[in-house]
């Protein structure tokens, strides 16, 4: 993980009795919450080596670069928006109405049926997602002089909990978390989604899992939110897709994700691990209906304490869901129980 920085303002100060040394804070609000400023001085002078570094940096990214399903699924396909995270709590966006269809006329000098948009102002918190650990000083002396490598299983661990936890947010939300008056959702709790039911548990022997796809489609096309479509399976009924599809039509020997995937409009088929259980989402992929925030890209942080013997570390990002509907509350985002 390669960060670069200018140089910043010359003042200097103390933290924890080390001469030579800004705040953390102070870093900080001179690089505009810009993480990467702290690292300069802690792969220089801090509890680990550099080689050390080397070696948690290149697990965080060896775990981050794992298929993750949901975040990955729309972030493949360029459905991000991306902004300073650290530099605000909230992230305001506008959303504009729709206009009247366009007209058909033979006289060039036809007048004009005057429109315009509407603009109406949301927004969503920006909380950080976080797992910290520690490591003993001594003991990391001990390893720095013996020249032993780092070992990495607790970045590797923290690093997973991170994604995982970004994973569940994208799915069912944390409605719970309110700040400045907006409050974070995910595609399961966001008020405007489409919702049906199945016909059936999947796996029951009287489910349709193909046409329950179909109908929720038809319920998004219904609302003006068309294809390609992204489809999301809870993962209690995942194994359902392996299994041959059958009709009185079908001859050749198909699964019933084959066959799901043989639809012109559906893009994929992922299983949400962190879906509620018994859940079968479908999403038109589109940015004005779902992106992913990044506020903050998955990275590690360091900072000491009791005078220097104890170091923390930080495994932190800002990647949050923003599902979205229009101003007449219509919602590409169909959510089936």
């Amino acid at each position: 993980m390669q960060m670069t920085l200018d140089k910043g303002p010359t003042r200097v100060d103390m933290v924890d009795n080390v001469p030579g040394h800004r705040s953390n804070l102070e870093k900080l609000l001179a690089y505009n919450m810009d993480p990467a400023c702290l690292r300069d001085d802690v792969v220089k002078n801090g509890v680990l080596r550099e080689d050390a570094w080397k070696a948690m940096d290149e697990k965080v990214l060896q775990i981050a670069s794992d298929p993750t399903t949901v975040v990955d699924a729309f972030r493949s396909r360029g459905l991000t928006v991306t902004t300073n995270g650290l530099a605000k709590t909230v992230l305001r966006y506008e959303d504009v109405s729709d206009m009247n269809d366009a007209e058909l006329s033979i006289a060039a000098e036809a007048e004009p049926a005057g429109d315009r948009v509407a603009y109406s102002t949301k927004g969503m918190p920006l909380p950080l997602c976080h797992k910290g650990f520690h490591i003993n000083a001594r003991a990391q002396a001990e390893s720095n002089a013996l020249g032993d490598p780092l070992d990495t299983t607790q970045v590797a661990i923290a690093t997973r909990k991170v994604i995982e936890k970004n994973e569940k947010v994208a799915c069912q939300g944390a409605s719970s978390l309110a700040f400045g008056g907006y409050t974070l959702y995910g595609m399961e709790d966001f008020s405007s989604v489409v919702t049906g039911n199945v016909t059936a548990a999947w796996g029951d022997s009287s489910a349709d899992e193909y046409q329950d796809i179909m109908n929720a489609i038809q319920a998004l096309r219904d609302v003006h939110h068309f294809g390609p479509y992204g489809v999301f399976v809870s993962g209690n009924w995942a194994e359902v897709l392996n299994e041959n599809y059958g009709d009185a039509v079908t001859t050749q020997p198909l699964t019933k994700y084959e066959r799901i995937m043989k639809h012109k409009q559906v893009a994929f088929v992922e299983v949400g691990e962190f879906m509620t259980d018994s859940r079968l989402i479908v999403v038109s992929l589109k940015e004005e209906t779902f992106q992913i925030v990044i506020g903050l890209d998955i990275q590690v942080v360091e900072w000491v304490t009791m005078g220097g013997l104890r170091s923390h570390y930080l495994v932190w990002d800002i990647v949050l869901p923003r599902p979205r509907a229009d101003q007449a509350g219509n919602c590409g985002i169909a959510v089936y129980s």
